[in-house]
């Protein structure tokens, strides 16, 4: 009837101010309601938490007469994302390469999927099937700080800034801890990875960092 298509209607329009994505009213629909004429007046309030299923808005519905009803309207969503899909399988530790981008449910998805940014020199955590979403559970970020190679050491004591110079024992993406041997002393020491190259005091949070 004319009332369900309006208030179908009214339900995806809300839903998709919200990011989402309607994908069927599965019930809460009664046959009188069905048959209701253009007169009604009706008002639509959604969950305060939408889940992909298993919601319940509630309709209140008023006929001419001033008689008042309240239905519970059972519906499921999508929450419809573009992220990045791998087009072929990735072993542990090869980088990230071969994916398209491709919309998902984000209901479904397990773990934070990459950024365009974030997928520049990701490392695959762990194998990667074709079609899989490419995220923060499967990939590790490029590393900022290698092995082997030399690293600044930034420590700061009030307003003075003193730089070191040291060899990093290991990899490390932003936020991860690695040891470095100093130049100098050769005295071994933990540091946070802050940027390309760069270590600091482990008890510095680095900037970005959300661990």
């Amino acid at each position: 009837g004319r009332l369900r298509e309006a208030v179908e209607t009214r339900l995806a329009a809300d839903l998709e101010n919200l990011g989402l994505r309607l994908i069927e009213v599965s019930a809460g629909w009664t046959g009188e309601l069905l048959l209701s004429d253009s007169r009604v007046r009706w008002s639509l309030d959604l969950p305060n938490r939408i889940e992909q299923s298993q919601n319940l808005a509630r309709l209140t519905v008023s006929d001419p007469a001033g008689f008042e009803r309240r239905l519970r309207l059972s519906f499921r969503c999508s929450r419809p994302r573009q992220v990045a899909v791998a087009g072929k399988r990735m072993p542990r530790g090869a980088p990230v390469s071969g994916w398209s981008f491709e919309e998902r449910d984000d209901f479904d998805i397990q773990g934070t999927p990459l950024t365009p940014a974030e997928l520049a020199g990701a490392v695959a955590r762990r194998p990667i099937e074709s079609g899989t979403t490419i995220t923060r559970t499967n990939t590790r970020p490029a590393p900022l700080v290698r092995s082997g190679r030399e690293v600044q050491v930034r420590l700061v004591r009030g307003a003075v800034t003193v730089t070191l110079r040291g060899i990093a024992r290991g990899d490390g993406a932003l936020g991860d801890l690695v040891s470095v041997r100093h130049i100098g002393d050769r005295s071994l020491r933990r540091y946070r990875v802050a940027g390309p190259g760069l270590v600091v005091p482990s008890y510095i949070q680095a900037e970005g960092d959300d661990s």
